[in-house]
């Protein structure tokens, strides 16, 4: 029995190599009119154009069809932290200030003092834990740093331990595809029996997009059963795949 998530990579693959071949057959056709005689100089010249005006509307397309898989596949995988829903403008701007003001004196009483106000809302506790996290890997000169109780402070105040957080670190990764630019390719024009060379360009987050989705699948079974309370839709485990086969 298939996995959900394995449905998406699928999907993924399949596009990249859906554009990958597109590529490969409009060379093909490039270089046939290339080299038919029927054609002259200019004639071939407006085939190659129309060629790659109509390459580039199929991997528009594609690029669509592969923003709309990531897309789906958030929604899926997404989970439901915490949130009073109150924009708390205030509290984040006077932490953002103390935390600029004392620096890498931050005692884990003012952290709390600063992070109390945003105790039910996570999107703005996970603020404040970038933007610390930031500061203490910017500290480039040795001895100078936050002191570990201010990131285990950070983390009782979010509620989850660091593999949460690293899932949806990862989980950004496949929302970021929506802002990445989609394929592309290069068309370079030579003699002899090869004329026209059309070479594919996808993004190097394209390429990775089915591994980080497969790895995702299995940390999200694994934070589900530690974080139930955060995942809005179950997905089911191994063990539970391999008993609904046997039935």
């Amino acid at each position: 029995m298939e996995r959900t998530y394995e449905s998406y990579v699928a999907r993924a693959e399949s596009i990249i190599k859906n554009f990958e071949d597109e590529v490969k057959e409009a060379q093909e056709t490039g270089c046939e009119m290339m080299l038919d005689w029927r054609y002259s100089p200019e004639g071939r010249i407006d085939n190659i154009k129309n060629l790659k005006v109509g390459l580039q509307e199929k991997a528009d397309n594609l690029t669509k069809h592969f923003k709309e898989n990531a897309r789906k596949f958030c929604n899926e995988y997404k989970v439901a932290l915490p949130n009073d829903g109150k924009a708390h403008t205030e509290d984040v701007a006077n932490a953002l200030k103390v935390i600029d003001m004392v620096g890498f004196k931050l005692t884990p009483d003012i952290l709390k003092s600063i992070m109390e106000p945003l105790k039910h809302s996570y999107t703005n506790m996970k603020l404040i834990n970038d933007v610390i996290t930031a500061k203490g890997n910017n500290a480039i000169v040795e001895g100078i740093g936050y002191d570990e109780a201010i990131y285990k402070t950070l983390f009782e105040y979010m509620g989850v331990n660091t593999s949460a957080i690293e899932y949806l670190n990862k989980l950004k990764e496949v929302e970021d595809i929506e802002n990445i630019p989609g394929f592309k390719f290069s068309v370079s024009m030579y003699g002899g029996a090869t004329p026209v060379i059309i070479t594919p360009d996808v993004p190097y987050f394209y390429l990775t997009l089915p591994d980080t989705m497969k790895e995702l699948g299995k940390m999200y079974a694994t934070l589900e059963n530690e974080f139930s309370e955060l995942f809005t839709k179950h997905i089911p485990t191994d063990g539970e795949l391999i008993l609904s086969s046997l039935k």
